[in-house]
């Protein structure tokens, strides 16, 4: 024991502390609130709030490598072979999460878990998947007709994923809106740590306690749930389903006014997970959160019963894609970040 710490105190302290530049925007605040009449606290507590806010909101995320991006690729080409090989596809069955089995919860988290931890591809085969939600994706993914087959594909493909590590995974979908219709909407068992951890600050309990993002710096998963957007209004969402073209739910052609804009509903759902700092309310983060998936499923259910509606209307589906302006909307484009699919709606 002795000897232990003789060599302890012969290790140089430059090898052991690192002093680090005091950060000038956080002095500039102290500085500027010094002379004015404000207790020692405040302008601590001001000025650290600002500094730290300023930090989160200016993150910034790395691309997707080539080997993830060939991955993906080949999990999508993977899914397009069989998909033509099969005369019949056999139907997956998915749950709303709350109904699931003890055992098929566990399956489902332990297969995400495993995406996460999966280091064959850079950073890892989850966050590959998050990144994907980035660049070009941004706009042909959201605001416009390509939303929902964007998105759709976009789960199957992470189901595919999940199914190399448990064939007998699908995805399941979150129904917000049980969670609307309760007194208090923050008390939603699905953010306990017996399903997604706790609903606010930094996620601390639950299966995904502690994540890290990909973002430089790096931050951990946080949710702000509750101080703004709701979740699904049932009522409201009647109207959607009194319509019958896409054109009258979709942007940019249906109006916000009317509450038939599916997408309109899906956005209220991640700003009131993500608040203002909560990696949900960001259209490039928001995939850090597994929650996203579960929200995305059930827009995608609701979209399939909008389709099983155009089908008894006489409408095809298939064919319904509104006329529009918006290149990256354009229905024989690729989709962004999902090769071989083209923007066109498609049952999968």
């Amino acid at each position: 024991m002795t000897s232990y710490f003789i060599l302890l105190a012969l290790i140089p302290a430059s090898a052991l502390i690192m002093e680090d530049v005091f950060p000038p925007r956080l002095e500039e605040c102290y500085l500027e609130k010094a002379d004015k009449n404000i207790t020692q606290y405040d302008v601590q507590k001001s000025c650290l709030e600002s500094f730290l806010e300023h930090m989160y909101n200016n993150k910034s995320s790395i691309g997707l490598r080539t080997d993830a991006f060939d991955w993906l690729d080949s999990l999508g080409r993977k899914l397009h072979n069989r998909l033509r090989r099969q005369t019949r596809y056999r139907l997956r069955v998915r749950k709303e999460i709350r109904t699931l089995s003890e055992n098929e919860f566990q399956n489902f988290i332990d297969a995400v878990k495993a995406l996460k931890s999966d280091t064959s591809v850079s950073p890892n085969k989850y966050d590959s998947f998050a990144l994907m939600h980035q660049g070009g994706a941004g706009k042909s993914a959201h605001d416009g007709p390509n939303f929902v087959s964007w998105h759709r594909y976009y789960c199957v493909l992470f189901e595919e994923a999940l199914r190399e590590y448990n064939s007998g995974v699908t995805l399941p979908y979150w129904d917000s809106r049980p969670d609307y219709l309760m007194d208090n909407q923050e008390d939603s068992i699905l953010f306990t740590e017996i399903f997604l951890g706790n609903p606010k600050g930094v996620v601390y309990t639950g299966p995904f306690a502690y994540w890290s993002t990909p973002t430089k710096p790096s931050t951990l998963l946080r949710r702000e749930l509750g101080i703004k957007g709701s979740p699904i209004n049932p009522d409201r969402l009647k109207a959607v389903f009194r319509k019958g073209y896409h054109r009258e739910i979709l942007r940019p052609t249906a109006p916000n006014s009317e509450h038939a804009n599916l997408e309109s509903h899906h956005d209220s759902v991640h700003r009131w997970v993500g608040g203002n700092t909560g990696h949900m309310a960001d259209i490039t983060l928001s995939l850090m959160d597994p929650i996203f998936w579960l929200h995305h499923c059930f827009i995608d259910y609701l979209w399939e019963k909008f389709r099983e509606r155009q089908t008894k209307l006489g409408i095809n589906s298939e064919t319904d894609y509104p006329p529009t302006t918006i290149l990256e909307h354009m229905p024989n484009r690729r989709m962004d970040n999902l090769r071989p699919q083209k923007n066109k709606y498609s049952g999968i």
